[in-house]
């Protein structure tokens, strides 16, 4: 085996060359996480304050001392970098006291890639917002999932709260250790070989005439443009914590959770809005017009990422990509028992969120989850039971994700001509719901990294994050639209809506909207039991 360059640590796994390959062909561009920031002493996110908060994360997490070397389409590689300049990768501005603030500067980080030819640049980058305190923190997918944006502003908030000062504090300049290294690959941490039966079914959808399969007659939004662009629009929805309160208590009665009650309740809107439905009763097709808007539509692809790092046993305070996801087929139709109202303003922000649902319990085999029990109101039987029916599918199913990762070695090491062979072709999902579960802050027991004064009895005031925003692109090939969940740990939800720029039709930029009344709707249910 030949020697290692000076710096080299390790090639990309299987997973890590997935996404590093869609970024080099210009495919996808970062994830961002959005946190924002409270202390109640005086003063904002000064470098002063920032910069040693983020030498201990360098000092901390390989991934981001890191950069690409070698070839990126064929043998990418993870190398060391000597050292990191902050002044370059982290940039001050003044907010302005709107709300739509954040959401642009997320589609502005979504519309740009990483130099990942530079021999000075790591694989992130930070924007400040001084007047609000909010730290937005944009990363290349090849170092790191959405659960890794958590981790980032977990360990973030500890070195704050660590104080973490030292005599040369006012310096950009962060030395990366050589005494750490990345997490290992995904495939050496738990079994990712698919099984027979997997392998066959993969090749079935792939080599079977269409007319065989669901996807054929499966909903995916516009096919992949040949001339597609990173341009990605965000739509941030915020649910307080009463709200999330209510809906947590109606999915665990229901046997669901909050990831499968919001996949039936995009999907739902999305049919509603496909086939032409929304408006008042008397805007209804006529009949055999809605048959033939919705003719070739039976299912929607949709897609739900699944952490492997229970199997794999990695921290969740660790940055790397150990991720799979289920896939499946749900009939195309809303199983809601009303129309939407006429289309209204996309709802933006409207209050702090107070953040996310329990959405990970205890695990129960797919055989002791109870069936959804009849609601009180029987028109939302259908939504529930629809619901149940994916959390029970996930559940079973889990384990079987891996064998997603494993099924990358059949690419032979072409993933260039992988992501390619997508140019013009018909999008293999409608949507993808991420849920990160929520933002959990680390204790807040004086810990050995904790430094206080001499005669300190008890820390001084905390540095708290307030709310926390998710956003993610993939958006040339990917999903048609994609919904980002994360909660701040106290009880709110933030979804973060995405599509690309042509990847649905004008007309869904209702769904935001849309989906807002139909989750009120769907507590109202709740209100009235």
């Amino acid at each position: 085996m030949a020697p290692r360059i000076h710096g080299e640590i390790r090639p990309a796994d299987l997973l890590e060359r997935y996404h590093v390959t869609r970024h080099h062909v210009g495919f996808d561009s970062c994830v961002v996480l959005a946190a924002q920031y409270h202390s109640p002493s005086p003063g904002t996110l000064t470098p002063s304050i920032l910069f040693p908060a983020l030498a201990h994360l360098i000092h901390t997490h390989a991934a981001l001392g890191v950069h690409l070397t070698g070839d990126q389409t064929h043998n990418p590689i993870f190398s060391r970098l000597p050292s990191i300049d902050l002044s370059l990768i982290v940039h001050f501005i003044e907010d302005e006291p709107e709300p739509q603030t954040l959401r642009r500067i997320a589609e502005d980080q979504l519309a740009k890639g990483f130099d990942t030819s530079s021999t000075v640049l790591p694989l992130w980058r930070l924007v400040v917002l001084k007047r609000c305190g909010t730290v937005v923190f944009a990363y290349h997918h090849g170092i790191g999932d959405g659960m890794s944006g958590v981790a980032f502003h977990r360990c973030l908030l500890e070195a704050l709260n660590a104080n973490h000062i030292s005599d040369s504090d006012d310096t950009t300049i962060i030395h990366v250790p050589t005494n750490i290294t990345l997490i290992p690959p995904v495939e050496s941490l738990t079994p990712t070989s698919p099984s027979l039966k997997t392998v066959l079914g993969t090749l079935f959808s792939l080599y079977a005439p269409k007319s065989w399969t669901r996807g054929a007659s499966s909903w995916t939004g516009n096919p992949v443009a040949f001339n597609g662009t990173l341009k990605v629009n965000v739509r941030f929805l915020e649910f307080s914590v009463s709200e999330i309160k209510r809906f947590k208590k109606m999915c665990r009665d229901h046997g669901a959770t909050i990831t499968s009650a919001f996949h039936e309740l995009a999907v739902s809107v999305l049919a509603e809005l496909v086939m032409g439905r929304q408006g008042s009763e008397s805007a209804r097709p006529r009949k055999g017009e809605e048959e033939r808007r919705s003719k070739g539509y039976k299912w929607i692809s949709t897609a739900i990422p699944i952490s492997l790092r229970s199997f794999t046993r990695t921290s969740p305070d660790a940055m790397c990509v150990e991720v799979s996801t289920f896939h499946t087929y749900t009939p195309f139709r809303s199983s809601l028992p009303f129309r939407l109202s006429s289309p209204i303003p996309d709802f933006q922000i409207h209050e702090a969120p107070e953040s996310l649902s329990n959405d990970n319990p205890t695990p129960k085999p797919p055989s002791q989850i109870s069936p959804s029990p009849p609601s009180s109101n029987p028109s939302f039987a259908t939504f529930w039971a629809s619901a149940t029916s994916l959390t029970s599918s996930i559940r079973s199913t889990r384990s079987k994700c891996r064998e997603q990762v494993g099924l990358l070695k059949f690419l032979f090491g072409d993933f260039e001509g992988f992501f390619k062979g997508k140019m013009g072709k018909k999008r293999e999902v409608g949507f993808v719901i991420s849920n990160l579960g929520s933002f959990f802050p680390p204790s807040r027991l004086e810990s050995p990294t904790r430094s206080f004064s001499p005669g300190d009895t008890q820390p001084g005031p905390s540095w708290e994050i307030r709310s926390i925003h998710f956003a993610q692109c993939d958006t040339i090939a990917g999903s048609a639209m994609k919904l980002n969940v994360v909660g701040d740990g106290e009880g709110g939800v933030c979804v973060g809506v995405t599509w690309g720029e042509g990847a649905i039709d004008d007309g869904l930029g209702e769904f935001v909207s849309g989906f807002r009344e139909g989750f009120m709707r769907v507590l109202e249910e709740e209100g009235n039991n």
